[in-house]
This record gives C-alpha cells, sequence and structure tokens, in this order.
C-alpha cells in the first residue's frame, strides 16, 4: 500500500504547484493520504499551508477534525467538527432565506390569472 501513498502523493503534489483555482481539493487529498499513511506532521505542514492561500473554512476544520481523530485528540476533534456543523449550518439558513427571498419575489411579480380559489 505504501507505494500507492507515493504514487498519489507525487500526482496530487504536482498539481498543488500548478496553482490551480482547484489545487486545494489536491491538498485535501493529499491530507487524507498524510492522515492514512501515519505522516501526522506532514499533515500539519499540508493544512497551514494550504489555509494561507485560500479562504476554504469548512475543509481546513474538517482537516483539523480528522488530524485531531487520528492523533487520538478527541476533545480537539469534536470541537473543529463542531465549527463544521456551525458552518454547515449557518450555509443551509443562508440558503433557505434566499430561497424563501426568491419565493416572495415571484410571489408578487406573477400575474394572476382569473379568481382565487381555497384549495
Amino acid at each position: 500500500m505504501q507505494g500507492k501513498y507515493k504514487d498519489a502523493e507525487k500526482h496530487h503534489l504536482k498539481a498543488i504547484e500548478t496553482g490551480s483555482e482547484e489545487s486545494y481539493k489536491d491538498s485535501v487529498a493529499l491530507l487524507h493520504i498524510y492522515i492514512k499513511d501515519n505522516q501526522l506532521a506532514k499533515a500539519h505542514e499540508i493544512i497551514e499551508s494550504t489555509t494561507k492561500k485560500k479562504d476554504i473554512c469548512y475543509n481546513i476544520n474538517e482537516a483539523y477534525y480528522l488530524l485531531c481523530k487520528a492523533e487520538g485528540k478527541y476533545k480537539e476533534a469534536l470541537h473543529y467538527k463542531e465549527i463544521c456543523s456551525d458552518i454547515l449550518d449557518s450555509l443551509t439558513l443562508a440558503q433557505n432565506e434566499t430561497t424563501s427571498i426568491g419565493n416572495r419575489k415571484k410571489s408578487t411579480t406573477m400575474p394572476r390569472y382569473g379568481k382565487r380559489t381555497n384549495c
């Protein structure tokens, strides 16, 4: 299995070097490889380097959760998992508010035909 991790690491590092808009995904994938391969110091380095480049709050907190869990730091892992839950709750709330506003806007701008019924 070690050989597969090395190949995957090489490919992800090459993709990260491109600096593309999507390279953070390779950073997260590489992080998972390091955790599975018990290279926890490298996992910390990936998190640090990625947070300097992008504002990917959810993914980074999830990464910290996975890393702390792998290190047996369950209380700290729970802290990061709670942050992830808060972020998802915020996103869901914002999405629901946007949908609600869109629905209200549609109901005030759509023409009404005929009499309204109580269906």
